[in-house]
């Protein structure tokens, strides 16, 4: 084997996972032998000279110094440096992350990124790729302790999900980014350009926006983690890209982002131009990424109206025209932007820009190892700032169609409710009582003083919408019925083997309740016949905001017209219901025997909205 190179003699190289194996940082010497090989997949536009000039200076910048940045290699421990083999190498860069629990608690910890994996071609397929991984996986857990706590590594995978899976780092499950098409309309750009003397403000506020957010309790349940988008991430961004432009152009980009808005509305984009290959070449992925985009005073994730998502719907368009202006101008073929959030994805739609969504399987998936509490998956962890692209969400009035998969989702969201379970005690009434739903749902959708209500994905807005299959959750809002005033619902029709008696008592309590709480005066009622919940979300879809968009729904109502809402919640969903401002009236209470015999005191809540009390979590526009 050649002395310090990637250049290596099988027959005398350990086997992948012998002992004499470790990993080690190179010496000045083996980083330009590292560097050399790196080449290979990462020159991108600068020739080999340049790239090698560029490699040491990014050592020396933001996000790298300080030991931030640290290169590793996997080597034979018996050899001195500078004469031992470098299998495989890689870098890891320590950055900052904010961990804040299910109450709000918040923390700062140090997560690992790790870039720039890579081994001798000629060494592929043995195992010392995976060794390289294992190795560092176990060191990172406690490496660079002494400055704070680490909780984790990130990495971003180009050869799909399963290599590095096996290995810890576990893939998010969707990888989605939004690319557009430069620009050269002669629109004029109304938005304050950003340089480098901005940064410092923008990325401290964005900073302190975040602090906040995560302050507060969590909405799924979920530990929340964030790598902090911090200046030291705008600016090694950015001194990469100007040390490649100065090579390739002469000159340096000065415009580093986009701003428009008054403070306390604003949007902000900051961005960075990235070149693969030559600035002639139309074939290339010359890219300009949008590194963050920040909203003040976002809009709801599922709106799709009012002047809070109007006015931010025309800065989006702003700001894109904006990117699409600066790709154009460095002859960039492609606007990129990572990771759009559910608002995000729903305002670059609405702008009517055209766009392209990119679900990526095998390059840059966001990857993590996770060392804190729980699993690190998804069902425990909540990624942000990496966001899931689910669909945005709306809401429109069912249609008749949409019968029979609201009492679909009624009974999965239900059917092991307590009360429902005595009310009707076998499967066999349980599966009529389906039908028995979707008969009533029916009626009520064709009732005029009824509003049933469905929540869709909005990627289907351009399909069929009355489409079932694409329902996601309901609700059935019922209008205030005044005193005097003769109107008659549709009565339910109950399978046979009902249990009456434990269906009329429950009737009985939730009645008396209502009415100790309202009088008989009109209110606006979320309904809840007796023993079944007339709101619910498929199960798959929970924590998406569906629930939230349907009591907003009639919410708006309330406050217009100054009438209060009352319903009845199951303990489990009421502080949903306090979470957009309905106040605890009581508890209703009733004995039931539950399956296996036992006798147990079955409760809800009863809630009720008066405009008057309106909190921070309803929406009025």
């Amino acid at each position: 084997m050649t002395a310090g190179s990637f250049n290596t003699n099988l027959a005398i190289l350990p086997d992948a996972w012998s002992s004499d194996l470790h990993l080690s940082h190179p010496t000045a010497r083996e980083c330009q032998i590292v560097w050399t090989f790196g080449s290979q997949a990462w020159t991108d536009a600068l020739s080999l000279p340049q790239y090698l000039e560029e490699s040491a200076y990014l050592t020396t910048v933001p996000l790298a110094r300080y030991g931030a940045m640290t290169n590793w290699i996997l080597t034979d421990k018996t050899l001195p440096p500078d004469q031992r083999p470098i299998i495989c190498s890689c870098e890891t860069f320590r950055k900052r992350a904010f961990i804040s629990d299910v109450d709000g608690s918040l923390a700062e910890n140090i997560i690992h990124g790790v870039a720039s994996v890579f081994c001798n071609p000629d060494l592929r397929r043995r195992g010392y790729g995976s060794r390289l991984m294992k190795e560092l996986a176990t060191i990172l857990r406690n490496f660079q302790a002494e400055v704070m706590e680490p909780i984790g590594s990130v990495l971003y995978s180009d050869i799909g999900k399963k290599y590095y899976a096996d290995l810890g780092w576990r893939p998010f499950p969707i990888n989605t980014h939004i690319e557009l098409d430069p620009s050269t309309s002669s629109d004029r750009i109304r938005v304050t350009r950003l340089r480098s003397d901005d940064l410092e403000r923008l990325c401290s506020q964005d900073e302190d926006m975040i602090r906040k957010e995560m302050s507060s309790p969590s909405s799924t349940s979920k530990t929340r983690m964030m790598l902090v988008p911090d200046l030291d991430h705008m600016l090694w961004h950015h001194q990469k890209e100007e040390f490649v432009c100065q090579k390739l152009f002469g000159k340096q980009p000065h415009i580093k982002g986009a701003l428009v808005g008054q403070a306390g509305y604003r949007m902000w984009a900051i961005w960075t131009h990235r070149f693969y290959g030559s600035p002639d070449d139309a074939s290339s992925e010359n890219t300009l990424y949008i590194l963050r985009l920040v909203i003040e005073n976002q809009a709801s994730p599922g709106t799709s109206q009012g002047t809070q998502f109007e006015r931010q719907v025309e800065q989006m368009s702003e700001i894109l025209l904006a990117a699409r202006h600066e790709a154009a101008e460095w002859n960039l073929h492609r606007v990129m932007m990572w990771g759009p959030t559910p608002l995000v994805s729903n305002l670059v739609k609405r702008t009517g820009i055209q766009s392209r969504t990119v679900d990526r399987d095998h390059e840059g998936i966001a990857s993590l190892l996770w060392y804190g509490e729980g699993s690190g998956k998804e069902d425990t962890l909540e990624w942000l700032g990496n966001e899931n692209i689910n669909m945005p969400l709306y809401v429109s009035p069912a249609a008749e169609t949409h019968a029979t998969r609201i009492a679909s989702i009624h009974m999965a969201a239900f059917g092991t409710n307590v009360m429902l379970l005595a009310q009707f005690p076998t499967p066999a009434v349980r599966q009529s009582l389906q039908r028995c739903i979707a008969t009533k749902a029916l009626a009520d959708i064709r009732d005029p003083n009824i509003a049933v209500l469905v929540v869709q994905e909005d990627g289907h807005r351009d399909e069929d919408d009355d489409k079932a299959d694409k329902v996601i959750a309901f609700a059935k809002w019922s209008f205030p019925v005044q005193e005097g005033e003769r109107y008659e619902e549709a009565p339910w029709q109950w399978p046979g083997g009902t249990n009456f008696e434990v269906l009329e008592q429950w009737s009985r309590e939730v009645e008396g309740a209502k009415e100790r709480v309202m009088g008989r005066a009109g209110c606006y009622l979320l309904m809840q016949t007796p023993g079944l919940t007339f709101m619910a979300t498929d199960p798959a879809y929970e924590r998406r905001g569906a629930a939230s968009l349907l009591i907003q729904w009639g919410l708006r109502y309330c406050l217009s017209e100054n009438t209060p809402a009352y319903l009845e919640s199951t303990v489990a969903a009421g502080p949903l219901y306090e979470k957009h401002g309905f106040t605890s009236a009581g508890k209703i209470s009733m004995d039931v025997e539950a399956e296996d015999g036992e006798l147990i005191t079955y409760e809800e809540l009863s809630f009720v909205f008066r405009p008057i009390e309106q909190g921070p979590g309803v929406d009025a526009d």
